[in-house]
């Protein structure tokens, strides 16, 4: 009979809601850091203070096809993997792993109070490895669905309310140049901490692009936005199949080095994408983008990653850039390949908003676009990379579905949503090509006041759209072309062209070349 060891699965729970739950983007990062730090300070403690030696978390990453080590000699543990949002564990003794397990919740707790965690153990046959990890994913289904565990302070009616996160207030706490102290929550507390050491983290990974010269900022309000154009974008990405392509690794290091390539390739492109924002500031006009510098004279760039997890990114920007950076992210990552020999795909939710609406309720809008845009990819082919936006005007707020169901259908049975688009550049009605190229032509051609009416004859539906179009085609004024012939009257089951009128305002004609592709 093979030896056997212990296997521990960790896992961390109800992560977007103590990420996205503020509407302050200081907290967001820091809610970010601290669950990074779940599986990187928190775990090499943890493992330190049990096993009572310097714990190596990266061997795995460096030496993949290195396994069964813990068999081999007398080492107490082995990393199995580190990604995807939990840990796979090896330990010799059950005991050892209870008392690991033990230390590491209540590290969480008390470093990272308000985040929640699930673990599985069991015996683990490393020979049967395929089994054995379908065992304790299994096992942690369970014991995630068994009970609820409370990791913060309950409120009482006889403290004070944090006025961030209304929790008990429990420390004292007041901002870098205020005078005014409040109680705040020992969860938002944490989190607030945690933002500059996000900050310091992230800068010192993309030191060789920023240099001297440039900055992230921790303020939503530093993004780009100016008085008159107030929007932010919450950009959510995700990868397409990897899960399903995790759970074809038949073997521990094909696991490893799975996890290992998509973390790179997220990492790379998000560095890709910084160049070519760079490359474009001085293509953003002035006064229309207000670039702001940081109290050392240091450009702030107008993004800020919040995570950058695997293949889970979510950024902010200002709300004219969302579809643009969200599209050259997906495109830099797309000519990468993993140690497959295949891409990774990714589908991306762009919701843009006023800068003070409800960041959660905003990030949760992005992330139904981007199961939207995933559920097209479903339709089309797993290797496509799909896109979907929306922007929230007025009070058309709630679920994505609802909204588009409630305003969005006209009267003679059209839809006003043309996508997600497809993010390739082939004859494709749903192709993003004909997205931008519409808004470039609408930019160059046509005047502000028959864009304006287009977009009202649009939203009476077909035959109120043909007629329009006969008219402007007497003065010399024709749609953008799509394939599928919707230039005869703008329509069919739904038209391609009220999504151009409404991106005009949120994608700069600068960073459009005359043939509509990416500049």
């Amino acid at each position: 009979m093979a030896e056997k060891v212990v296997g521990v699965l960790l896992d961390t729970t109800g992560i977007q809601r103590y990420i996205f739950s503020s509407n302050r983007l200081k907290e967001n990062l820091g809610a970010s850091h601290l669950v990074g730090s779940v599986y990187e300070k928190e775990l090499k403690d943890a493992l330190r203070s049990t096993l009572e030696v310097e714990p190596d978390l990266k061997l795995w990453r460096e030496q993949p096809d290195l396994v069964q080590m813990i068999l081999q000699s007398q080492i107490p543990f082995e990393v199995g993997y580190i990604g995807g949002g939990n840990a796979l564990l090896f330990f010799r003794s059950r005991d050892t792993a209870e008392r690991f397990v033990q230390t590491w919740t209540k590290r969480l707790i008390i470093n990272a109070p308000g985040l929640t965690s699930a673990v599985a153990m069991d015996e683990f046959d490393l020979d049967q490895y395929v089994q054995e990890r379908d065992k304790l994913f299994s096992q942690l289904d369970e014991n995630k669905n068994r009970f609820f565990t409370s990791t913060a302070l309950p409120k009482h009616g006889i403290t004070a309310d944090c006025p961030l996160s209304g929790l008990s207030g429990e420390v004292p706490w007041r901002e870098p140049g205020e005078e005014t102290w409040h109680n705040i929550s020992l969860v938002a507390y944490a989190k607030l901490n945690a933002a500059a050491q996000a900050n310091e983290q992230l800068a010192a990974k993309y030191a060789h692009i920023l240099g001297d010269e440039f900055a992230f900022t921790n303020e939503i309000a530093k993004l780009g936005q100016t008085e008159g154009h107030d929007y932010l974008a919450v950009v959510h990405i995700d990868g397409n199949g990897i899960g399903r392509r995790f759970k074809n690794c038949t073997d521990l290091p094909a696991t490893r080095r799975l996890s290992s390539e998509v973390d790179r390739i997220t990492s790379q492109a998000y560095g890709e994408l910084l160049h070519s924002i760079i490359a474009q500031l001085d293509k953003l006009p002035k006064p229309e983008f207000d670039i702001q510098k940081d109290t050392e004279g240091k450009t702030l760039l107008p993004i800020r990653s919040i995570v950058l997890d695997g293949d889970d990114i979510t950024f902010v920007t200002d709300g004219r850039l969302g579809v643009y950076l969200a599209e050259k992210f997906i495109h830099h990552a797309g000519k990468f390949e993993l140690c497959d020999g295949k891409p990774l795909h990714f589908c991306a939710g762009v919701a843009i908003m006023k800068t003070r609406y409800p960041f959660f309720r905003g990030y949760g809008l992005a992330v139904e676009l981007c199961a939207a845009a995933k559920e097209e990819a479903e339709k089309w082919r797993q290797d496509s990379s799909w896109l979907d936006f929306h922007i929230i005007l007025g009070g058309k707020s709630g679920r994505l579905m609802n909204v588009r169901e409630k305003h969005f259908c006209v009267a003679d049975g059209g839809s006003l949503v043309f996508g997600p688009y497809l993010l390739e550049e082939v004859e494709e009605d749903k192709s993003i090509i004909y997205l931008r190229r519409g808004i470039s032509e609408l930019h160059r051609k046509w005047p502000r006041s028959k864009i304006k009416e287009l977009r009202e004859v649009l939203i009476q539906g077909k035959l109120a759209t043909e007629a329009y179009i006969k008219r402007m085609e007497a003065r010399g004024l024709s749609l953008p072309e799509v394939p599928g012939d919707y230039t005869l009257a703008g329509w069919q089951a739904a038209t391609p062209y009220y999504s151009m009128v409404e991106l005009l305002e949120f994608y700069p004609a600068e960073l459009l070349d005359e043939e509509g592709g990416l500049a």
